[in-house]
């Protein structure tokens, strides 16, 4: 009688797992982080991973005199720096310390292009008045056989994204 009853949830169970077509349209599927092509000056680079596309503000909350029961908000300009982070493994014959040393300008943008599938752009993330800050060089070890990954730090000013269509849950009339 067990066996009987682990027989029936099983059954059950592969029923009620078997693949349902998607409820959302092709143009509503998740963008995936993995597949994606940094472009330098324009000339694509391929990097590990990149971080640091972000945009924020910060604010500043003043309460009214008298009772204060009312509290505004004010915007304030931005003390910190945004800072784009590009990792890679470091090539043999690679000098990563003198073509972009600390202090270089990039004279284009960077840009960020995360790519579908069929690899064509699907998003597109574009940073101005690009620096570099920083480049480092990961930790060696001889207990382990890993690629040296070599990491820049890019301070920008500007963020524009390209890529957002109406239908998205972002989208502002």
């Amino acid at each position: 009688m067990a066996n009987s009853i682990i027989q029936k949830n099983r059954t059950n169970q592969k029923n009620s797992t078997s693949v349902k077509k998607s409820s959302m349209k092709p143009s509503e599927i998740f963008r995936r982080g993995y597949n994606f092509a940094v472009y330098l000056e324009g000339k694509m680079i391929p990097f590990q991973s990149v971080s640091g596309l972000s945009m924020e503000m910060e604010t500043e909350i003043i309460q009214e005199g008298g009772q204060n029961r009312m509290v505004y908000s004010l915007n304030k300009p931005s003390g910190s720096e945004k800072v784009l982070t590009l990792s890679r493994g470091l090539l043999t014959d690679e000098m990563e310390f003198t073509l972009y040393e600390p202090g270089y300008q990039f004279c284009k943008e960077i840009a960020v292009y995360v790519l579908g599938g069929d690899g064509a752009p699907v998003k597109s993330y574009y940073m101005r008045g690009c620096t570099v800050k920083k480049i480092s060089v990961a930790e060696m070890n001889a207990s382990s056989s890993q690629i040296v990954i070599g990491t820049m730090e890019i301070v920008y000013r500007t963020l524009e994204e390209d890529g957002s269509t109406s239908n998205s849950a972002w989208w502002r009339p």
